[in-house]
């Protein structure tokens, strides 16, 4: 797993575009392949959810983002100068970040 969550979702969309089965929707192939795509924590994260609670590709993907990627990361000790610059660059990354344009000015 690379450092950079969206890269490695990227990636892994790619590697799974490879595969491809008579009657296996994409959502399939990708919840089944994503967990050995992982390491450490976010392998023992994502075998710690209860059995049936994710059930698409879309809803993994979330709560995989949302779980080691959040919205409100930020630096201790940031000035507001680094962490405006930071925020800028995380809301480009992010593209589920759900802050409207006026919230982001």
């Amino acid at each position: 797993m690379t450092k950079d969550l969206n890269q490695h979702l990227k990636w892994f969309l790619q590697l799974c575009d490879t595969f491809k089965y008579n009657e296996v929707t994409n959502d399939v192939i990708r919840l089944r392949l994503f967990p050995f795509s992982l390491f450490y924590n976010a392998f023992s994260w994502l075998d710690s959810q209860a059995p049936g609670s994710i059930t698409t590709w879309d809803d993994l993907a979330g709560k995989f983002l949302q779980k080691f990627f959040p919205i409100s990361k930020a630096l201790e000790g940031e000035s507001f100068h680094e962490a405006w610059e930071s925020f800028k660059i995380l809301v480009q990354k992010c593209p589920h970040h759900g802050f409207p344009e006026w919230i982001r000015l």
